[in-house]
């Protein structure tokens, strides 16, 4: 984490602690915390959502944790979202993984741009709370039943 007071980091983290260990966890990586606020709205009932603003808390946090999916902001404040991709597409444990990119704007031809830098997909700004869960509700059905959620063996999360 930065050294900025996040109190909704807070909050959401001290609430999850009780969460059940079974539930998938989500990643969400942006600097704006109304959009990392919509994507947990969105996710409220389909297990945890951690938070990061940065990068370098992204890279942290998915070291330290075994993530079931992550979304990342294309625009951060200490690298872009296609940089983040790549550091955790290079751990063996993110190959897998559905990623999702959060842009700015839904221009023609995000997807192709997305998809060709190793994303599974997009979901464009202003977050719609319906919209980030089906996508992810998509990418999770392709997997297989032993892959998700919670089969295989997790890394503690780190309180």
């Amino acid at each position: 984490m930065t050294d900025a007071p996040d109190i909704l980091w807070r909050h959401v983290r001290t609430a999850r602690q009780s969460a059940p260990g079974d539930q998938p966890v989500t990643l969400v990586v942006d600097p704006d915390p109304e959009a990392r606020l919509q994507v947990q709205y969105a996710l409220r009932h389909d297990g945890d959502v951690d938070v990061a603003g940065t990068a370098e808390d992204a890279v942290r946090m998915a070291t330290e944790t075994a993530y079931d999916a992550v979304l990342i902001s294309l625009s951060l404040p200490d690298a872009t979202g296609m940089t983040v991709l790549k550091r955790l597409r290079f751990r063996a444990a993110y190959r897998q993984i559905p990623m999702l990119a959060i842009t700015n704007h839904s221009l023609p031809g995000d997807r192709e741009r997305t998809e060709r830098a190793g994303f599974d997909g997009f979901v464009a700004k202003p977050l719609r709370p319906e919209e980030v869960r089906a996508r992810l509700t998509r990418l999770f059905s392709k997997r297989s039943a032993e892959a998700w959620p919670g089969n295989a063996p997790r890394v503690p999360r780190a309180s």
